[in-house]
Parts: structure tokens; sequence; C-alpha cells
């Protein structure tokens, strides 16, 4: 006997609805982009600290031989680096992504007569600007 499926429901979203919905997806892949950003200096950081304190003891002590352990820390650069290539890519995605979200909420509160978008827009419009003050302040 075959499966019944509910019967699907066309559910009706007003504009405040879909604008809201899309300045969350917006917001939370902004999120997104810099936390996976945050997370990626770190371990830079911490791989680069690694190799050079490993080349540090190597160089200055000569008392540390590493042998064939030395084909294996130097083969995490290119590893490292095509890690690099592939997160950087993701990176992007997530914040062209995030730019079309709000791009099309953008379109849709240009378009709507309602007096609740325009009140949305408006603190959109503040959002986005304190969004953009904070990121000029973080690249001082």
């Amino acid at each position: 006997m075959p499966e019944k499926k509910p019967p699907k429901k066309n559910i009706e979203l007003t504009d405040e609805q879909i604008v809201k919905g899309y300045i969350d997806l917006s917001k939370q892949l902004y999120k997104q982009f810099q936390d996976h950003r945050d997370l990626q200096w770190r371990v830079h950081i911490t791989l680069w600290t690694f190799l050079a304190f490993i080349a540090y003891l190597s160089a200055s002590t000569g008392k540390l031989h590493l042998g064939n352990f030395a084909a294996i820390i130097l083969l995490t650069i290119p590893i490292h680096f095509i890690w690099l290539l592939k997160a950087h890519r993701g990176e992007v995605l997530d914040l062209n992504l995030s730019g079309r979200y709000r791009t099309v909420a953008e379109m849709i509160l240009r378009t709507s007569k309602s007096t609740n978008i325009a009140s949305l827009a408006n603190s959109f419009e503040e959002e986005e600007r304190s969004k953009k003050d904070r990121m000029d302040r973080e690249d001082i």
C-alpha cells in the first residue's frame, strides 16, 4: 500500500516576512564567514608557529635531528596550502551568498508599499552602516 503524503499547504508570506527571512539568512552567512575566518587564522598561526619552533630547535641547537619526520613536516606546507585554497573558496561563496540575500531583501524593500517594510528598511540600512563601520575599524 503506498504511503499517503500530507497535502501541500500553500503558505502566503507577506513582504515583511520574506525580507526578514532574507535578512536573517544574510546575517547567518555573514556570521558563519566571520567564524570560519577567525578559526582559519588561529590554525594558520598555530601551524606556522609550530613549524618555526621545530626549525629553530633544529637549526640553533643541532641536537634535534628529525630524520624521516622532516619529510612529514615539510609535507604539511603543501597540504596546508591546498586546505587554505579550499577554505578561501568556501568563504567567498558564503560571503557572496550573504550579499545576494541582502540584495534580494533590498529589492523587495524598494518595491514594497507597506509602512512596516519601510521601518524594516530603515533598521536594515542602520545595521549595514554599523557593520561597515565595524569592518572599517577591524581593518585599522
